[in-house]
């Protein structure tokens, strides 16, 4: 993990106490340009064992502070060691890398990707199983946190995988950290689900554009909202992007 992730920001971060897992940060993320900032929002992550060996197994990998780092690792950057982490299998990456990417991804693009975003996962409580719903109260305390790793990594750019948290936003927290919001801005149905954007704003002239895209692993047509990513995520196509979308060879 150590050759795909920065450790800068983690002093302040271990110092939010409502943050129970530490954020992916990728290497080169730090010293992207200030426009080419993204990060990425899971909604939640929930204990995959099929019998309870395995789901024990899997509760003590959930408590470690580690856990989202190492399933970014594993799911994202799979093919590190596929030996230890098996071949691919993991529609909720995949399609993330394409609707952002607009494309198939090779694993020399997959590889830079991971390592110029963010991901962090909303709930920051693991859920009992896939079926499992968070409550209101862990959305309202998940945006308090991700409003203390927003103001550390301050990303230009927030995208969220499920439109769910938009519900309880603007949360009442925001003035608590000096925020100021245009509030949900609902755009015309893509499929099922109505796409959303907000931005905010604080008094030091930093903003950022939260968007919210379905969920993007079953029934996602990552064609469909690649476009509306790409006229609400304004990456500088001088960035990071054009690196990565660039004909690389495999690995």
């Amino acid at each position: 993990m150590i050759n795909y992730i920065s450790n800068l920001y983690d002093d302040e971060l271990r110092q939010a106490h409502s943050l129970k897992y530490l954020p992916w940060v990728g290497k080169e993320y730090p010293t992207l340009k200030s426009n080419n900032k993204i990060l990425i929002i899971g909604e939640s992550v929930y204990n995959w064992g099929k019998d309870e060996d395995s789901r024990n197994k899997v509760t003590a990998e959930l408590e470690n502070n580690e856990c989202v780092r190492g399933i970014v690792e594993c799911q994202g950057l799979y093919f590190i060691n596929e030996a230890q982490y098996g071949k691919e299998n993991s529609r909720f990456f995949r399609n993330i890398e394409h609707a952002i990417l607009g494309r198939d991804t090779s694993n020399a693009e997959r590889e830079n990707f991971w390592k110029s975003v963010c991901f962090h996962e909303f709930i920051q409580t693991y859920l009992e199983n896939i079926n499992t719903r968070p409550n209101d109260l862990e959305f309202e305390n998940g945006w308090d946190t991700l409003f203390k790793v927003i103001d550390i990594l301050r990303p230009n750019y927030i995208l969220f995988c499920g439109v769910q948290a938009s519900n309880y936003f603007p949360s009442p927290l925001i003035e608590k950290y000096n925020f100021t919001s245009t509030g949900i801005q609902y755009h015309a149905k893509i499929g099922r689900i109505y796409p959303r954007v907000a931005t905010i704003t604080n008094n030091e002239n930093y903003n950022a554009k939260l968007v919210f895209i379905r969920h993007p692993s079953a029934y996602f047509s990552w064609q469909s909202w690649n476009e509306f990513i790409n006229s609400n995520i304004l990456i500088d196509k001088n960035g990071w992007l054009s690196e990565l979308t660039a004909n690389k060879p495999e690995q």
